[in-house]
């Protein structure tokens, strides 16, 4: 295996580490795709709750695929994230980093000194910088991790920088908007749903509510007695269909396993209501005209046949389920590539992350002498 020209994409969720291995020869070719599920991975900030079994897990996988040594971007969730438009001194490198640090909006209590923090220049005319900051006791416990496990850090990202990429690259292939329109993108994660407004090809607004595919797999288990185990298998299979907006319905072997999780579905859709009204209360005088005419879905649960309409019904507004490998060049074994139907929603942060343009290896090294970890950007448009 290349080192020099593979890369591997870690997403960290609440229950699951995802795994998309990338070759980066000339264009991204995606080469493998795994996933290993712990439960309580995560506290409710993001934290790992048990380091050791992460990186026994971690270690595990990579001794398996043979990845030691390969360079990393991993995922910080984006509810832990902060987005900031401000207006910054010409200035670079690390002087840039610190005065982005107090510029950024802060949770109460949050202190500048507890945050890392990195630039994206913006292209609108105002001069305006997005400044995205994270915890930065989050950001060095999962490079720790990684490291530990026998992987190379390279970069971090928030989860919805990671599947802009792939928004970017699926509406590309469709012709569905130009690279410079207005758009509105739901994220949906295990336990989080991320909305994401981007207005002339730039992040412009990002509010995350907590209810996620989780929410759903659980009113699957209530009703049928399921495992979670099986939940999930009920959910990305083929054979599955949300129907009438409520059931969960499988038919298979002329059997039908049927579930109503209408509840579930309308609460998504009513959140998804609220944070709509939200930004409107932010940007009253602004017109809406792009962004609000269709909203583009993606992650777990996109797969079910039904569900993105059932949403977007909800919500009075048509509706796209992004698939993630939609125009990228696959190399994967027959039996990932047989399970891509299954599994590909599931894996979108993954592969945003595995299919970052970032080139340099000695990053964390560059940065020790402070004892900071600086994650890595790409510039915030989606173009």
């Amino acid at each position: 295996m290349t080192r020099e020209t593979h890369r591997i994409g870690v997403e960290i969720g609440s229950e699951v580490i995802r795994f998309a291995l990338s070759d980066h020869t000339s264009e991204p070719i995606i080469k493998d795709l795994v996933e290993v599920y712990l439960p309580g991975l995560c506290d409710q900030n993001g934290c790992l709750t048990d380091k050791s079994l992460t990186v026994s897990a971690i270690k595990k996988v990579v001794a398996q695929a043979g990845w030691a040594g390969l360079p990393s971007v991993f995922s910080i969730p984006s509810d832990q994230a902060s987005f900031t438009w401000s207006t910054l001194p010409e200035i670079t490198g690390k002087e840039l980093r610190e005065v982005a640090r107090f510029k950024v909006k802060r949770r109460p209590g949050q202190v500048a000194d507890e945050l890392t923090a990195a630039v994206c220049p913006g292209k609108s005319a105002s001069g305006e910088s997005l400044i995205v900051a994270a915890p930065r006791q989050l950001v060095h416990q999962r490079a720790d991790v990684l490291a530990k496990a026998g992987l190379k850090p390279l970069a971090a990202e928030s989860e919805v920088q990671a599947a802009l990429r792939l928004v970017s690259r699926s509406i590309q292939a469709h012709d569905w908007h130009q690279q410079e329109s207005s758009l509105t993108v739901a994220l949906i994660t295990q336990n989080r749903t991320h909305f994401v407004v981007i207005q002339e090809g730039e992040l412009r607004f990002v509010r995350s509510v907590r209810l996620g595919i989780q929410r759903i797999e659980q009113a699957l288990m209530d009703a049928t007695g399921f495992s979670p185990e099986q939940a999930r298998e009920l959910l990305s299979s083929r054979q599955t269909w949300l129907v009438d907006r409520r059931f969960v319905r499988r038919f298979e072997n002329e059997t039908v396993v049927q579930a109503d999780i209408s509840d579930a579905i309308s609460a998504l859709a009513k959140e998804f209501r609220r944070v709509l009204q939200y930004f409107r209360s932010l940007h009253s005088t602004r017109s809406y005209s792009g962004i609000f005419d269709r909203l583009y879905l993606l992650g777990e649960g996109t797969q079910l046949r039904g569900f993105g309409e059932a949403v977007c019904d909800f919500m009075g507004v048509p509706g796209v389920a992004l698939h993630p490998t939609i125009g990228l060049p696959l190399d994967v074994e027959s039996s990932t590539f047989q399970s891509l139907p299954r599994i590909e929603s599931g894996f979108a942060v993954a592969i945003g992350l595995a299919t970052s343009p970032y080139q340099c290896p000695h990053l964390l090294q560059e940065e020790t002498n402070d004892e900071s970890y600086h994650w890595k950007r790409e510039p915030a448009s989606v173009s």
